[in-house]
């Protein structure tokens, strides 16, 4: 999705509403993300694998791969491991505690 100017100047701008800083969201967006957020890292912390199916059942989380992208940029080392079943091919997400 291309940017508009307002977020090319602004991360934090939300656009979904015109307000501006995510954490000012009037539709509460940006607090449903972080808590989300939260709740899978607290989760991964803990040493659990982590698919996306599992994190839609357990924080209805429907981009895990984006909240992996996030945890990765702000520095967590968090390994992905392929696995196939059933002629599918999904990722599952697990902190590497080798550093």
């Amino acid at each position: 999705m291309k940017k508009n100017k307002k977020e090319q100047e602004n991360e934090n701008y939300c656009s979904f509403c015109d307000i501006g800083e995510l954490p000012n969201c009037s539709h509460g967006f940006w607090k449903r993300v972080q808590s989300q957020k939260n709740k899978i890292r607290e989760y991964i912390e803990t040493g659990q694998k982590l698919s996306a199916m599992e994190a839609l059942k357990l924080f209805g989380c429907a981009r895990l791969a984006a909240r992996i992208n996030e945890f990765r940029k702000s520095g967590m080392n968090i390994k992905t491991e392929l696995v196939t079943d059933n002629k599918k091919t999904f990722a599952i997400y697990q902190l590497n505690k080798e550093e």
